[in-house]
């Protein structure tokens, strides 16, 4: 399969285009969202260049954003509890339009309009001294399955030690990094796949009363599903961070639900309870926490080998899980038969 990539970003005035001037002369299929001011000067700018045929403006108002209509409960939220991290205040349809980079992405992988295998999302703040280098860098980084995100190394020295520098498995293994919303892509396919999970946890969030800013939900996926990222090498993209070391980028493996539900058992049937434990409470946490949906069945699968295993390993957390799981049941009209409750009664 030949890798292609459409590049996806967002002016939210002039003074960006204007800034990204140069961007606009490079020779790949992108799309543009904004207003119909600075859709009609990228226009002008890719006509001149002669890339009308790899160019797709599309005007869009807050109205045309899908989380607009969260807006009253965002404002309400905003007004009592604030913004996660964020000391000033920030308007709610800042918020929606700081959500709104995942639905162009998504929109755009769902009509592909240059038919390429990868779509990327680029914020705006970075498209100041992007070069043709660096985004041949990107379509040259994708993995065979997975999203990529971008993240920024939080490393307080100058001169961090070269071979961990250079091993990020090792690197990711000690530190943790900030996942910034700059860099975020994958192929058509996955896209609605990393989506979906994203926008439960809006909801979610939202629910809770808990308003958070898109990168810090992003960091929220990465931290659940830790173990479904890997680290490539470091991709510098621009000279934006110097300040704060390099730009990484994480590739997210597809989540094999299957997988670990049979590597969980496997682990159990064993009686490496530890291992089967470990493995199984990280995907029963992100169903609780809404980020991951599971059917019936692998419901019933995952809940009923988590209970045996967890309690060898702490009884808190086979209560935790039982509980939950009985709840589960009963918001749901679900029932087991008898010997299932008669098997975990150990």
């Amino acid at each position: 399969m030949v890798v292609s990539t459409t590049f996806v970003t967002y002016f939210k005035d002039i003074s960006g285009v204007e800034e990204a001037n140069e961007f606009l002369k490079l020779n790949n299929e992108c799309v543009f969202y904004g207003n119909n001011l600075t859709c009609l000067k990228i226009w002008k700018v890719r006509r001149e260049y002669g890339l009308l045929d790899k160019t797709l403006c599309l005007p869009v108002n807050l109205s045309d954003l899908p989380d607009s209509k969260h807006l009253e409960l965002l404002r309400q939220n905003i007004s009592e509890n604030g913004v996660y991290g964020r000391k000033d205040f920030i308007e709610a349809e800042d918020l929606v339009w700081n959500w709104s980079s995942l639905f162009y992405l998504k929109q755009v992988s769902d009509f592909n309009p240059f038919n390429t295998s990868h779509v990327c999302l680029l914020s705006q703040k970075l498209l100041k001294n992007i070069t043709q280098e660096a985004l041949d860098k990107i379509n040259n980084s994708w993995v065979q399955d997975g999203i990529m995100m971008s993240g920024l190394r939080l490393i307080q020295t100058d001169k961090p030690d070269e071979d961990l520098y250079l091993d990020a498995r090792k690197f990711y293994d000690i530190n943790w990094c900030l996942i910034i919303d700059e860099i975020m892509g994958g192929r058509i396919e996955d896209i609605n796949q990393v989506y979906e999970k994203i926008d439960r946890q809006k909801v979610y969030l939202l629910k809770i009363k808990k308003v958070v800013q898109l990168q810090d939900i992003l960091a929220r996926i990465v931290f659940f599903f830790k173990e479904f990222f890997d680290v490539v090498n470091t991709l510098e993209i621009t000279n934006n961070h110097q300040n704060m070391n390099y730009i990484d980028i994480f590739c997210h493996k597809r989540f094999d639900i299957e997988k670990i539900l049979k590597t969980g058992q496997e682990y159990r049937n064993k009686e490496n309870h530890q291992a089967a434990t470990e493995i199984l409470s990280k995907l029963a946490d992100a169903v609780i926490d809404n980020l991951v949906r599971l059917d019936k069945s692998q419901t019933y699968s995952l809940f009923y080998e988590l209970a045996i295993s967890s309690f060898y390993v702490r009884y808190e957390l086979y209560k935790r899980y039982t509980n939950w799981f009985k709840e589960y049941l009963n918001k749901n009209n679900y029932t087991v038969e008898d010997n299932f409750w008669m098997n975990l009664n150990f």
